[in-house]
């Protein structure tokens, strides 16, 4: 039997050996908000940096994330939180660039924290770093 201590250690090394230091993966993307002042939840919109990277240009993702604001040392949540892992909307792997996309209104509660991450894969299936995120409180849709 596997403790979970070992897998944990082995997987680890694992991730420091190779794909920490996989220099052929694509650029880490950036990306920038070009929507609506103060982040309206119906004009959400962003845009990735070009892809760059070893390869050829093969799919982008993008995924959105809720997170819990920061609380201070001592207060205990409530209840489960919001980490980003589980994402609340994606697009899938897409073929075709494009620079910009449009997160669907539905897909966020005003008043909530939000992420949103951009990742690039080459032809060789190597994915790029997930781009740092922005981050935004969701407003009201504006009329």
């Amino acid at each position: 039997m596997v403790r979970q201590n070992d897998y944990v250690k082995r997987r680890a090394s694992f991730i420091d050996s190779s794909l920490l230091s996989d220099t052929l993966i694509p650029a880490t993307p950036s990306i920038t908000y070009t929507g609506g002042q103060g982040y309206p939840a119906n004009a959400l919109s962003f845009s990735s940096s070009a892809f760059s990277g070893a390869g050829r240009f093969a799919a982008v993702k993008w995924r959105l994330g809720e997170i819990d604001p920061p609380r201070g040392l001592q207060a205990k949540a409530a209840g489960p939180g919001h980490y980003e892992i589980k994402a609340l909307w994606e697009t899938g792997e897409l073929s075709e660039f494009k620079e910009s996309v449009v997160v669907p209104a539905e897909s966020v509660k005003p008043g909530h924290l939000y992420r949103v991450r951009v990742s690039l894969k080459d032809d060789s299936g190597k994915w790029s770093h997930w781009s740092p995120p922005v981050q935004f409180i969701a407003a009201p849709a504006n009329n």
